[in-house]
C-alpha cells in the first residue's frame, strides 16, 4: 500500500472517530447535566416535562438534521434513474418527520396499549432495517450504524413499556426493575439513537464533497438555527390525555416553530 493510500484510509478513520468523540461525549455531557446537575441548582427541575428539557431538545435536533440533510440529498439525486441514492434519501425523509412527531407526547394515545408498541416497533424496526440492507455494499459503517440504531430504540421501547408498568411478570425481579426503569434510562437511549442515525446519515451524505462544502457557510448556520428553534417548539407542543400540557408554553411554541420554519425554508430554497 502507497504512502497516498495510508493516508485516504488514515482520513476515513479520522473522519469516522471524529463524530463519536464530539457527538457522544456532547450526549454524555447533556445527560449529566439534565439527570444530576439542573435538579440540584433549578428548583423543581425533574417536574418539568421532558419534551421540554435540554435532553430531548438535542434528539430532535439530531432528526430535523437527518431530514434536512435528506431533503438535500433528494434535491441532489431527483433525476436518478440507477442506484439507491434517492429511494434512502426519501425513507430518511419520512423517517426523521416521524420520529420529531413521536419525540413529544402526541403519539400517546396511539401507542399506550402493548399493540401500539409492537405496531410502532415493527415500521420503525422494518425501516431501519431496510436502510442497513440498502446501505451495506455503499459503506458498512453506515449499515451498521442504522442497526445500533435499532438497538437504542429498541432499549428506550423496553424503558418505557417498564415505566409504564406494562413489563408483565418481568417486573417482579427486582434487578429488572432498577436496571430497567433507572433515572435517565429512556430519555438517553432516545438521546444517543437520535444521534447514532445522524452519524450514520453524515457518514453517507459526505460522499458528496460539494453537499458537505454547504455546512461550512454561513447559510447552514442558519438552517441548524431554524432547525433547532422549530425543534423546541415543536416539543413545546406536548400533548396528553387529550389537552396541552400548558395552552401558554404552546402559543410560544408555535411562534418558535414560525420562526424556525421561516429560517429553514429559507435557507433550503436555495439548494433546492
Amino acid at each position: 500500500m502507497s504512502l497516498r493510500e495510508v493516508n485516504k484510509e488514515f482520513e476515513k478513520v479520522q473522519f469516522f472517530l471524529s463524530p463519536i468523540l464530539i457527538i457522544y461525549s456532547i450526549c454524555i455531557v447533556l445527560f449529566l447535566l439534565d439527570t444530576y446537575v439542573f435538579p440540584d441548582i433549578f428548583s423543581g427541575y425533574s417536574r418539568i416535562e421532558p419534551e421540554y428539557r435540554p435532553v430531548e431538545q438535542a434528539t430532535r435536533l439530531a432528526y430535523l438534521l437527518v431530514v434536512a440533510i435528506a431533503w438535500i440529498e433528494i434535491q441532489n439525486n431527483k433525476e436518478e434513474i440507477e442506484g439507491n441514492y434517492l429511494q434512502i434519501s426519501k425513507i430518511l425523509f419520512l423517517f426523521g418527520l416521524i420520529m420529531v412527531f413521536l419525540e413529544n407526547n402526541w403519539d400517546l394515545t396511539l401507542r399506550e396499549s402493548m399493540f401500539g408498541r409492537f405496531v410502532f416497533a415493527f415500521f420503525l424496526g422494518s425501516a431501519l432495517v431496510w436502510l442497513s440492507w440498502l446501505t451495506f455494499d455503499l459503506d458498512w459503517r453506515v449499515s451498521i450504524l442504522f442497526c445500533t440504531m435499532l438497538a437504542f430504540l429498541a432499549l428506550s421501547q423496553i424503558a418505557d413499556t417498564f415505566h409504564d408498568n406494562k413489563g408483565g411478570d418481568l417486573l417482579d425481579n427486582e434487578a429488572v426493575v432498577i436496571v430497567g426503569t433507572s433515572l435517565g434510562f429512556e430519555e438517553t437511549s432516545e438521546l444517543l439513537a437520535s444521534w447514532v442515525l445522524f452519524h450514520a446519515v453524515w457518514l453517507w451524505h459526505n460522499r458528496n464533497k460539494t453537499a458537505i462544502e454547504f455546512w461550512r457557510t454561513p447559510e447552514a448556520f442558519r438552517l441548524v438555527m431554524g432547525l433547532l428553534f422549530f425543534g423546541i417548539g415543536n416539543g413545546f407542543q406536548a400533548y396528553k390525555e387529550f389537552h396541552f400540557v400548558s395552552n401558554e408554553i404552546s402559543f410560544l411554541g408555535i411562534i418558535l416553530m414560525c420562526v424556525g420554519t421561516w429560517l429553514a425554508i429559507k435557507e433550503l430554497k436555495k439548494i433546492s
